[in-house]
Order: structure tokens, then sequence, then C-alpha cells
């Protein structure tokens, strides 16, 4: 069950990142448009499932979470959050 949840927010992941993509592809650099907040949380709670499924360490979690936000957003060429914003959104996610 957990695996049909995960490759059910992957094929959504996908669908959102490739329609950013679509808008950054004249473009090698990063988007300079802030990212959504809808994404961020998106991607966060996709990323909590993820690090749950792989058996990450509580004191490794935030890491985990911040590296997998950044390489989603990197697939689509949008700009990485920082430490600090992911801090917020997951004060907000609580």
């Amino acid at each position: 069950m957990k695996k049909i949840v995960k490759k059910i927010n992957v094929c959504i992941l996908a669908c959102v990142t490739s329609v950013l993509a679509f808008k950054t592809i004249a473009s090698e650099e990063p988007m300079t448009i802030p990212v959504s907040a809808e994404l961020i949380k998106e991607l966060i709670v996709i990323c909590k499932q993820n690090a749950v499924e792989d058996e990450i360490d509580k004191a490794e979690m935030n890491s985990y979470i911040l590296e997998c936000v950044n390489d989603e957003l990197s697939y689509s060429n949008l700009k990485p959050i920082a430490k600090k914003e992911l801090a917020a959104y997951l004060k907000i996610s609580k």
C-alpha cells in the first residue's frame, strides 16, 4: 500500500514539476520567480513520506527533507529553498 501511495505522489509531483519545467526550457539558470508555498508544502509532505519509508533517523530528518525538496526544485529549474525557509514551513505544517 505504501508503495502505491508513493507512486501516486511521485506521479503528482512529476506533473507539477513538468508544468513548471516547461516554463524554464529556454533558461538553464534557476527561475527567479518565488516558488509557491503550496508547492513547497506538497514537496515537504512527499519528502516526509519518503523519509519514513527510507527509515531516516529523526536527527537526520530535516537535512533529508531539505535535500529532497531542493532536488525536486532543481529538476524543474526552480530556485532552491534555504534551511531557514524549510524550518518556517515545518513549523507551519505541525
